[in-house]
């Protein structure tokens, strides 16, 4: 399962390949249970989701995809009052008090680039970087007057 067009099951592109290999694992169970399962029959609907939730059988969208058509099944019915929601176990939002991406990534500063100063001493030109610099580093052990 190297290439991503294996990565998608049921209708869902997976971030990686072990994901996608649960949903797989996942789809098997559900073709198998839907060969078994009577939705005419709520009893037997409401058997088999409460188990899937109970047991956090699955864990994957598809997974969840068939959980939802059970319960919408059993909504459809009206004959079961108390449905449990669907849990869902992955978390899709950043924990409390930490800065969302946006604001964690500072867009960096460019310094402003020193132009040399361009000294001429008779016919040659020479450059010197940082003239300004160097210049009041040797003045800075005597007192400025005005």
């Amino acid at each position: 399962m190297a290439d991503k067009k294996e990565w998608i099951v049921g209708g869902f592109q997976f971030g990686t390949e072990n994901d996608a290999k649960i949903a797989k694992a996942e789809r098997g169970r559900i073709e198998h249970l839907e060969g078994k399962l009577d939705y005419d029959n709520p009893q037997m609907l409401e058997a088999v989701y409460k188990k899937a939730v109970n047991n956090r059988v699955f864990q994957t969208p598809v997974g969840y995809a068939f959980l939802k058509r059970l319960q919408d099944s059993l909504r459809e019915n009206g004959s079961i009052e108390d449905i449990p929601n669907i849990p869902v176990y992955g978390v899709y939002s950043l924990r409390e008090g930490a800065a969302p991406t946006i604001e964690r990534i500072k867009v960096s500063q460019k310094k402003p680039k020193v132009k040399p100063i361009v000294l001429y001493t008779g016919r040659k030109k020479k450059k010197k970087k940082n003239y300004i610099k160097e210049t009041q580093e040797k003045l800075e052990g005597y007192e400025r007057i005005e």
